[in-house]
């Protein structure tokens, strides 16, 4: 069963590879990917390679833990996806991210979707904390994190 998280804007529900589209849109665009690869967007080739199993395996719908495709309620437009996963950098902790398409930026998904994700994090999880990081130029997703707390 894929578990769904809602907000009031926004319905998350944990990636299956059926949704690997939206990968290749978000990984296609260089301003998506500015923080993340310098701006070099990823070849088709080289989201289904890489980036999908990667997300694939990082996904437990049993856990509850993964990547969350997030699609506005009332349209069903994928904005991108959120993610709560055990952390590469810190073993042992929970952290959350996002990747968003520019055309939602500046909306407040980043935002609300993130509430969304840490209060599955907390309240289902039962995590006690939730990392989350961005690169120091990175002032829009560091004010998002801000805002998170």
């Amino acid at each position: 069963m894929n578990p769904v998280l809602t907000t009031p804007r926004l319905e998350m529900r944990l990636f299956t590879p059926a949704q690997a589209e939206i990968l290749v849109e978000l990984d296609s665009d260089p301003e998506v990917m500015r923080w993340i690869s310098n701006g070099r967007a990823f070849t088709r080739d080289e989201v289904l390679a890489h980036s999908m199993p990667r997300i694939v395996q990082r996904t437990d719908a049993s856990r509850g833990i993964g990547f969350w495709i997030t699609r506005l309620r009332d349209s069903d437009d994928p904005i991108g996806w959120f993610h709560i996963t055990v952390s590469y950098h810190w073993p042992g902790e929970l952290e959350m991210g996002y990747r968003l398409f520019r055309r939602h930026w500046g909306k407040g998904f980043a935002t609300e979707g993130g509430l969304g994700i840490l209060d599955h994090g907390f309240n289902t999880l039962a995590a006690r904390k939730i990392i989350a990081h961005a690169m120091r130029p990175n002032y829009p997703s560091r004010r998002v994190l801000v805002k998170l707390g």
